[in-house]
C-alpha cells in the first residue's frame, strides 16, 4: 500500500474515532501525532473533542478568588478615527470572564472610550512620548495578557510604541494577541516578525487579506503568495473528511500529516496556514473566515459552527478580546502531558466557538439589525451554553 493511501486511511480512522467518542460510544482511541514532519507516532491516549479541551481551560469560581484572579487583560489600541474597536475588545474580555480590563490608547481616543464604560481602565500613552509610554510599561507586571491592534491606526509613532510594548511583554513572558492594524505592521516590519518568531504565548487573528499580506512577507518569492485570498466554506471543505468541520458541535482537529493527505494541494488554505505557522515557529494563527482555521504548525483545528450571515463591523474585536482571556487561562493551566494539542490552539478555538455562538444567539433575536454590542451582550449566555459554570464551594477561615 502506498504511503499516500496509508496517510489517507489514518486521517479517516482518526476523524471517525473522534466522532464516536463525542457521541459517547467509545472511551478511547489510538491518536496520532506528527514527529520530525515525516512519521506517525501513535499513542494510547483519549483524543478529546476540541470543545472538551476548551472546557478544561476554564478556571472554577471559588470564594477564595480575589479581584484580578480571573484575568487582568490590556487592550492596546484606539486612535482618533477608531475608538469603538478597543472598547469592543476590552468589554468582551469582561463578558468572557476576565476581572479587569485596561485600554492603552492614544490621547484622542481616551475620553471617548472612558465615556463608553466606567468598567474600563483607560491610559492614554501611545502618542505622548517615552514618559507616557513608560506608564504603560510599568503596568505590564500586573497584566496577564495583552491584545494589540484593535483600532490602533497606522501612525508611525503609535506603531513604535506598540512594538516596544511587545518587546517588553515577550521579555516578561506575557501572553499576546495580535490583531487588526498590528497585523498590518507585522506584514511590513521584518524586525517585528523576527521579534515574535519562536514566541509560543501568542495568537495572531488575521482575516483573509491580513493573512495574505503576512504570508507574502514571509514567503516573498513563493508562487502561491496572493492565491486563495477568498475561499468559501464549500470551497475549503471540498474533501469529505473536512465537511464535518461545518456546523460541528465540537470542532475538528487534524495533525499536519492528515492535512497533507487530505488537501494534497500546496495552495490549499489549510496547507498554507500550517506552512506559515511552522515558519514563525511559535505563534498560533487563528485565520478567520467561513471556517475559522487554527494552527501552531503541528495541528490544525477547524471551527465551522454556524454563527450567522451578518457581517457588521466589530466582530473581530470581540474575537481578539476573548482570545486574550482564553490565552491567559491556557498559559496559566497545565493541560497535561497526555493532551496532543497545545493550549494556545485550544484557547484560539474556544474564543472562535464562543464568538460564533454569541453571533448565532444575537442574530436569532435581531436578524439584519444585529450590531456588535448585541453580540457582546450575548457572550454570557453563549459562554454558559458552551462552558457551564463550575462553582467550587469553599469555607474561608476567619
Amino acid at each position: 500500500m502506498s504511503k499516500e493511501k496509508v496517510l489517507f486511511l489514518a486521517a479517516i480512522l482518526a476523524h471517525w474515532s473522534a466522532i464516536i467518542l463525542c457521541l459517547g460510544l467509545a472511551t478511547g482511541e489510538t491518536g496520532c501525532r506528527l514527529e520530525d514532519q515525516t512519521d506517525f507516532v501513535c499513542e494510547d491516549k483519549m483524543k478529546k473533542s476540541m470543545l472538551e479541551h476548551a472546557r478544561a481551560l476554564i478556571p472554577a469560581l471559588t470564594n477564595s478568588l480575589y479581584k484580578g484572579s480571573a484575568g487582568r487583560i490590556a487592550v492596546v489600541g484606539g486612535s482618533y478615527e477608531y475608538c469603538g474597536a478597543p472598547f469592543y475588545a476590552a468589554k468582551s474580555t469582561l463578558r468572557a470572564g476576565a476581572d479587569l480590563a485596561f485600554v492603552f490608547c492614544t490621547q484622542a481616543a481616551a475620553t471617548p472610550i472612558k465615556s463608553y464604560s466606567p468598567e474600563l481602565i483607560v491610559l492614554p500613552c501611545l502618542d505622548g512620548g517615552d514618559d507616557e509610554l513608560q506608564k504603560a510599561i510599568d503596568r505590564l507586571p500586573g497584566i496577564h495578557a495583552l491584545v494589540l491592534g484593535p483600532g490602533l491606526g497606522r501612525d508611525p509613532q503609535v506603531f513604535e510604541a506598540a512594538t516596544k510594548l511587545i518587546e517588553h511583554s515577550i521579555e516578561m513572558k506575557i501572553p499576546l494577541v495580535l490583531d487588526g492594524d498590528l497585523l498590518f505592521l507585522l506584514s511590513t516590519s521584518k524586525s517585528l516578525r523576527e521579534t515574535i518568531t519562536g514566541y509560543e504565548a501568542m495568537i495572531l487573528t488575521p482575516n483573509a487579506m491580513e493573512f495574505e499580506r503576512i504570508y507574502a512577507s514571509v514567503f516573498p518569492n513563493s508562487s502561491e503568495s496572493g492565491k486563495s485570498i477568498r475561499f468559501s466554506g464549500d470551497d475549503l471543505l471540498k474533501h469529505p473528511e473536512l465537511q464535518s468541520a461545518k456546523n460541528s458541535d465540537s470542532g475538528l482537529l487534524l495533525t499536519t500529516a492528515e492535512v497533507d493527505a487530505i488537501t494534497n494541494h500546496s495552495d490549499h488554505p489549510m496547507h498554507r496556514l500550517v506552512q506559515l505557522a511552522r515558519k514563525l515557529g511559535g505563534p498560533t494563527i487563528l485565520q478567520k473566515g467561513a471556517i475559522d482555521m487554527i494552527s501552531d504548525g503541528k495541528y490544525v483545528a477547524a471551527n465551522g459552527a454556524s454563527g450567522s450571515p451578518r457581517r457588521c463591523g466589530g466582530q473581530g474585536d470581540i474575537l481578539a478580546g476573548t482570545s486574550g482571556v482564553f490565552l491567559n487561562w491556557a498559559m496559566s493551566r497545565d493541560m497535561g502531558k497526555g493532551d496532543q494539542v497545545s493550549s494556545q490552539v485550544v484557547a484560539a478555538f474556544a474564543a472562535s466557538f464562543l464568538v460564533r455562538k454569541a453571533n448565532e444567539i444575537g442574530f436569532s433575536k435581531l436578524k439584519r439589525s444585529m450590531v456588535t454590542p448585541d453580540m457582546i451582550e450575548e457572550l454570557g449566555k453563549a459562554f454558559e451554553m458552551l462552558f457551564p459554570t463550575n462553582v467550587e464551594k469553599s469555607n474561608p477561615k476567619l
